[in-house]
């Protein structure tokens, strides 16, 4: 009996994970009106900035260890070189949900790193509340969009050389269009 659960258990992850992709899959990626961006040492309203037709969205919550994501953050370096590799045919936007970690406020943070890459801030957590087939569950949270906010892919090129591969591909066949 403890057997049969034990596979009843295991089996319904990898379900209950394709149920939530296509959720996200049909759905459509509404970005906050209200999100700042970080440069170089400075905050300023995202304004324009995520205008791009094609948008490869990184969203960091408190669900994730946010501390250790800022202390690794310049290996998004990689998304940028991409961005540059395929002539700017999608925009990387790594986006922070949480304003504090640890008592100091990530703008404070990721002003004092000057990073060479611009990263968002959504300060009044509105992202996941206006997209609620990504919310609670941190695969979800790294999906390419299109310009109308349509998914076309879900994951971190960075996380998987295989998934890396794919989106290197699809971004070679829309360069070529």
């Amino acid at each position: 009996m403890l057997i049969i659960l034990g596979f009843l258990l295991t089996a319904c992850g990898p379900f209950a994970l394709k149920h939530k992709m296509e959720a996200v899959m049909s759905s459509k990626i509404v970005l906050p009106d209200n999100m700042l961006k970080v440069y170089q040492g400075n905050t300023y309203p995202a304004g324009d900035s995520l205008d791009s037709d094609l948008k490869l969205i990184i969203y960091v919550d408190s669900l994730r260890c946010s501390s250790c994501f800022i202390s690794n953050i310049e290996i998004f370096d990689e998304l940028f070189d991409m961005q540059k590799k395929h002539n700017g045919v999608y925009t990387p936007i790594i986006m922070f949900g949480s304003n504090r970690i640890d008592g100091l406020t990530v703008p404070h943070m990721l002003e004092e790193m000057r990073l060479a890459f611009p990263v968002y801030l959504d300060p009044k957590n509105e992202f996941l509340e206006a997209n609620p087939s990504l919310a609670k569950d941190q695969r979800l949270h790294s999906v390419l969009v299109d310009g109308r906010g349509k998914p076309v892919m879900i994951g971190n090129p960075i996380d998987s050389p295989k998934l890396k591969g794919l989106f290197e591909e699809y971004l070679q066949t829309i360069s070529n269009q």
